[in-house]
């Protein structure tokens, strides 16, 4: 057992705690602690030398479920004491659920727990606002919070790309956010999926920060993103306030968004890589058109779901 090098004990239940033991499989690589009930990493943790990749987060897209077992997760002094003793790990994946303030000013203040988390799932039903600045971040799942809204760091220049490294972004069951305009900060977005957000009445919208202007008039504005996904957003009237290039996009689902009547398109968006619009006939129906010939354009496009 020694030279083992990967443990895989995923999506075991009923996994509650780790052996001590567990520090001496000095070889370890990679383990992988995901979709289990595990609340806290052992002492013994801090002996896996080798220890470069640690999954410790649940898949909370597909189930609400298990985001809830880990509600007494992950935001002990002592759990993040124990990621940051992992000498040489370079990719962290986990689900946080932030109880206070000092948990999470602690995560945010630890260089290393900046450079390594790169897939973070937070819930976090206390706080209303939450400051983020993640360079290294890849995905970002925010579930089940009171959150009104994600505040971004400028630097002194007045220019950010806080979310510089962001490719997934999932935001589900946060009835107090009413707009997600801070990813124009993240430039190589390429999956957003939204769901279940009551009062959320815009994506992007208009955001009056230092920096974002230029972001926005910049070619790579949103260049890279490849999927929408919204589901079950009563409030929602706009994605963006204007038509936007896009031109990495694949596929458009809308399923229970009544309030949303323009889809930010005009007929050069998109060239040459949309597959499909998927949504409803009646909500197909009542969508407003910049033009007949964007309308025209995309007409194809549609599936009904």
């Amino acid at each position: 057992m020694h030279a083992l090098a990967v443990l895989d004990l995923s999506y075991n239940f009923d996994l509650v705690e780790l052996p001590e033991a567990i520090g001496k499989l000095i070889n370890l690589c990679h383990l992988n602690l995901s979709n289990t009930k595990i609340r806290e990493l052992p002492a013994g943790i801090k002996y896996l030398k080798n220890l470069k990749i640690l999954r410790l987060d649940v898949f909370s897209w597909f189930s609400t479920e298990l985001v809830a077992l880990h509600h007494n997760f992950c935001c002990a002094t002592t759990v993040l004491a124990g990621l940051e003793s992992l000498e040489n790990i370079h990719d962290i994946s986990i689900t946080l659920c932030f109880v206070d303030t000092h948990a999470f000013c602690r995560f945010q203040s630890s260089p290393k727990l900046q450079s390594c988390v790169k897939r973070l799932t937070v819930a976090s039903p206390w706080f209303s606002s939450l400051d983020f600045r993640m360079d290294h971040l890849e995905t970002l799942e925010i579930v089940d919070c009171s959150l009104e809204s994600i505040n971004i760091y400028f630097g002194d220049q007045g220019r950010t790309y806080c979310f510089r490294n962001l490719r997934h972004l999932s935001v589900k069951d946060c009835h107090f956010m009413t707009d997600l305009k801070w990813i124009r900060c993240a430039p190589n977005l390429q999956f957003l999926y939204v769901s279940d957000c009551q009062v959320l009445s815009e994506i992007i919208g208009t955001y009056e920060s230092p920096g974002t202007s230029e972001i926005e008039e910049s070619h790579h504005f949103l260049s890279n993103l490849m999927v929408i996904d919204l589901q079950h957003l009563p409030s929602l009237t706009s994605i963006c306030c204007r038509a936007v290039p896009l031109p990495s996009l694949k596929t458009i689902s809308v399923y229970d968004c009544p309030g949303l009547r323009k889809l930010p398109l005009n007929s050069g968006s998109a060239k040459n890589s949309l597959n499909a619009i998927r949504g409803s006939r009646e909500w197909w129906d009542q969508l407003e058109w910049e033009d007949e010939d964007t309308k025209n354009v995309f007409a194809s496009k549609f599936l009904a779901l």
